[in-house]
């Protein structure tokens, strides 16, 4: 879980910085790949944490995974954050149920589309899972 939480991380930090490194002037563009990269920061520091057995990097991730969890987009906004690997089971108003699978590095507040699809990032649930399981069992050791 650390190393993959931590590849994850530096891949997003690295595909984030990239963008922004080509971009001109400052605009809400920028600030959102700052936090884009603030995030991928936490996602590395995660790992690193994880790998080294510090009950932080069990908080760390689940900073990192809880914005990733829910995607939702309608026609009054989209909430997306995708850093990394991602497998989504997706809800789509008018088609139904669908799967993708892939690495991207999104991160969208307030771009409104025309039909509703509430997206569950399992991966993401799959590490939180993890993580409140070894919170509890630190927590039952004590």
């Amino acid at each position: 879980m650390a190393a993959i939480q931590a590849l994850n991380g530096m891949a997003a930090l690295y595909k984030s910085s990239s963008i922004l490194a080509r971009s001109e002037g400052f605009s809400g563009t920028q600030i959102v790949l700052l936090a884009t990269i603030a995030l991928s920061l936490v996602g590395i520091l995660a790992g690193f944490y994880l790998w080294r057995g510090h009950s932080f990097g069990l908080w760390l991730t689940a900073g990192f995974q809880i914005p990733q969890l829910v995607k939702i987009k309608s026609d009054l906004l989209i909430y997306q954050v995708e850093l990394g690997t991602g497998l989504d089971l997706l809800l789509i108003k008018k088609m139904g149920l669908a799967v993708t699978w892939g690495f991207r590095t999104n991160f969208y507040l307030w771009k409104p589309v025309p039909e509703l699809q509430i997206t569950v990032n399992l991966i993401a649930l799959i590490f939180l899972y993890l993580v409140y399981r070894e919170m509890n069992k630190n927590t039952s050791e004590r």
